[in-house]
């Protein structure tokens, strides 16, 4: 089997801390609106992370598949750290904030878990930030958003 080289891992952890770093821009947003809103309406808060390993492979679509393979474990590793940190620092607001919360990590599709999770808990309210594809991916598969906001039973409140 053929090791991941340094460079390709260093590619994939610089594509994933440009959208890591845009995404906190955005989910930090929602999630201050979301405990916001909890604390006003005494609610409870559940903030779901979702690892979306087949999203990570369009970064590295020349890489032959053994690498990728690697690459791939590396950023799901590294995801599930992000989830983890992510996570812990919205429970710490919640907290602060004196609102219930549950955080909760899961792996596919974002749209997809976070309808999944809100209509089984039978959530009031979805907030999330605005935030994912751009360009032509965008155009042609959508982003979590925009699918949550068409899809969803659960009424959708977007962050900006």
């Amino acid at each position: 089997m053929q090791r991941c080289s340094k460079s390709s891992l260093e590619i994939a952890n610089a594509k994933m801390f440009e959208i890591l770093s845009r995404w906190i821009t955005h989910s930090q947003k929602a999630a201050e609106a979301g405990i916001e809103l909890a604390r006003k309406t005494n609610a409870k808060v559940t903030a779901l992370f979702v690892i979306d390993v087949a999203k990570e492979y369009e970064g590295i679509g020349g890489v032959s598949w053994n690498i990728a393979d690697d690459v791939v474990k590396g950023i799901k590793k590294s995801l599930e750290q992000m989830g983890n940190d992510t996570l812990k620092i919205v429970g710490e607001s919640a907290k602060k904030a004196g609102v219930p919360f549950e955080g909760k990590t899961v792996e596919g599709q974002p749209a997809t878990e976070i309808m999944k999770m809100a209509e089984g808990a039978n959530m009031s309210l979805i907030v999330m930030g605005r935030l994912g594809r751009t360009g032509m991916s965008k155009f042609l598969i959508g982003s979590a958003a925009d699918k949550v906001i068409r899809n969803s039973k659960v009424p959708v409140l977007i962050v900006h």
